[in-house]
């Protein structure tokens, strides 16, 4: 059979962007033992441990949003805790968590003896998570935000956020508070990017997850300078939000050089946060703006290149693609 670029990108999708099945399958198997079986149990196992809430578990982040690429390296939880009374204050984007009477939190204040400290309570995840069998570490991860627990025979951590939900405010709105790194705590509210994600899939027919996940795979490949995943995805959900419904390409390599255009004209001015808690999530240096916008301009040239000539010379296509998307795309090697 004479070389096709649609097979050689179906194997790249398969093969090297798209998380294996098994994988997935395994992933969302470990993570459930180790919520029902073992981080359920730490209250009643420990009385200073925090109370958790009646619905204590959260999945968030790209393994949730189905955005991860291979391979599966990491897969990130909220844990809800009881507040047991707490009440929060804000002072600009910082939450402030005073205990209830008689509540464990009690265990776990600050130096001033009326705050909840973040940190403290990340710490007593850690230490209880160290006794969880089948795992070879557990630590603190960025800056005392999240407990991680590494496995021993599977090549993904668990990245483990202690949170509390919020009552319902008078429109019936609710969010969550997590750790903010310094102590003290932050809101956020994981169900908005997931709904979002989840309805702009829809919206194009099922095609924005591949488009999502090829650009990070791009981004990983060709050394992309400094861009998170989160702000990546914020980005080109927001090609999605306003792009006409019927107006994205089904194919995948239609599709990318219009997603890194749309990466290089907004990495270059601000971005802001699709929950609206972080305001500009866009933190990049000027320099490292420009470095972004040249890649991704680049190779957009590159690929709208290849696909001019896809089909009267797909051998040159190919070529062209394996520039952009590195020695995994296959090319014909006769």
């Amino acid at each position: 059979m004479s070389y096709q670029v649609s097979t050689a990108f179906n194997s790249l999708m398969n093969n090297f962007v798209n998380l294996d099945a098994n994988d997935t399958r395994e992933g969302r198997k470990s993570r459930d033992w180790l919520v029902d079986e073992q981080l359920l149990k730490f209250p009643g196992q420990d009385e200073t441990f925090p109370l958790l809430s009646n619905t204590p578990k959260m999945w968030f982040g790209s393994f949730s949003r189905r955005t991860k690429i291979r391979e599966l390296d990491d897969i990130d939880m909220m844990i809800i805790m009881h507040a047991q009374g707490s009440t929060y204050y804000d002072y600009g984007s910082t939450v402030y968590l005073s205990p209830g009477q008689n509540s464990r939190f009690l265990n776990y204040l600050d130096d001033s003896g009326q705050w909840i400290n973040s940190r403290k309570v990340v710490n007593k995840f850690v230490s209880s998570l160290k006794e969880v069998p089948q795992y070879s570490k557990a630590d603190s991860k960025r800056q005392g935000e999240a407990a991680t627990l590494k496995l021993l025979t599977r090549s993904w951590n668990f990245d483990i956020v202690p949170a509390f939900i919020t009552s319902p405010e008078a429109d019936g709105t609710t969010f969550y508070l997590i750790p903010d790194g310094a102590g003290h705590w932050k809101k956020t509210d994981p169900r908005i990017d997931k709904d979002r994600t989840t309805r702009l899939n829809q919206k194009h027919d099922g095609n924005v997850l591949n488009a999502i996940r090829l650009v990070k795979y791009w981004k990983r490949k060709r050394g992309v300078p400094a861009i998170g995943s989160y702000l990546l995805e914020t980005i080109l959900l927001n090609r999605y939000e306003h792009l006409i419904q019927g107006g994205m390409s089904q194919w995948v390599d239609n599709e990318f050089p219009q997603a890194l255009r749309a990466l290089a004209s907004a990495i270059l001015g601000s971005v802001y946060d699709q929950k609206d808690f972080q305001g500009d999530i866009n933190n990049l240096s000027v320099d490292d703006r420009w470095k972004v916008w040249e890649k991704a301009t680049t190779d957009a040239s590159l690929a709208e290149q290849a696909l001019a000539v896809e089909f009267s010379d797909p051998v040159e296509s190919g070529k062209l693609w394996q520039r952009v998307l590195g020695s995994d795309f296959p090319v014909d090697a006769s």
